[in-house]
């Protein structure tokens, strides 16, 4: 099977946050380093990324004032996305997948609930 162009660029963007992570890991405020589709202002680009969690977004003010260099745009020419620990990161797709699997489970679950040894039913 070959490969796409984001699954050569995503396997290049692991490779990369492989490769940085302790780096990455040791800079003040990241939690986390790792891989996966870009974003920018919670839309999907097509792109790849390295992404880095941090314990909070700070403002180009707030680093300089704690004296932090803000992290890159890029590494090795991976683009790198910033995401705050806890946030949860907007995506038009799994919300509409969401809401039909939730009208889904409300289509059947009075006959499932009717069902011997069926206690529950959720989405998840």
């Amino acid at each position: 099977m070959k490969k796409s162009d984001f699954d050569k660029e995503l396997d290049r963007a692991i490779e990369v946050a492989s490769r940085e992570r302790a780096r990455l890991l040791a800079l003040p405020g990241v939690a986390g380093v790792g891989a996966g589709p870009q974003r920018r202002k919670g839309k999907l680009t097509g792109h790849a990324a390295v992404t880095v969690i941090v314990r909070k977004k700070l403002s180009l003010a707030e680093l300089e004032g704690a004296a932090i260099d803000p992290l890159p745009d890029q590494i090795d020419g991976i683009a790198v996305d910033i995401e705050e620990l806890g946030k949860p990161v907007e995506n038009a797709a799994l919300r509409d997948a969401q809401r039909q699997a939730i009208a889904a489970k409300e289509a059947v679950v009075g006959q499932w609930l009717a069902q011997p040894n069926v206690t529950g039913m959720g989405v998840g």
